[in-house]
């Protein structure tokens, strides 16, 4: 899928987690294709690794672009753990980033077309 004047931008984005912290931060930025953007930051009080947070970002800011009406989303994530696992390259062996994988997927499936690099 190419960008076009219909997709939205969504950037996945985790933060490392200062040394003996138990906060894993990550945020989202969505973008419509006429430039407007809601950006959101996440501190779980929960320790995860980053994947999780990563996963957490997707996860968010797909459920933000199906509430705001996107029908094609282009994915930014800088996890290429995250984008090969979705993209059915890497298996989710962890159970948690299974049941992670499994509801972004479900996610992605509400959107006529979506690419994620």
């Amino acid at each position: 899928m190419s960008a076009s004047y219909s997709t939205w931008l969504l950037v996945a984005l985790k933060s490392k987690r200062k040394a003996h912290s138990t906060e894993s931060p990550s945020g989202v930025v969505v973008s419509t294709p006429e430039g407007d953007s809601v950006e959101c930051a996440f501190r779980f009080d929960f320790k995860a690794i980053n994947n999780q947070a990563e996963y957490e970002a997707l996860i968010a800011g797909l459920k933000i672009c199906t509430v705001l009406g996107a029908d094609e989303v282009e994915i930014f994530s800088d996890s290429q753990v995250i984008v090969n696992q979705v993209l059915d390259e890497y298996q989710a062996r962890d159970e948690s980033m299974a049941t992670y994988l499994e509801l972004a997927k479900e996610l992605l499936e509400r959107f006529k077309e979506y690419r994620i690099i």
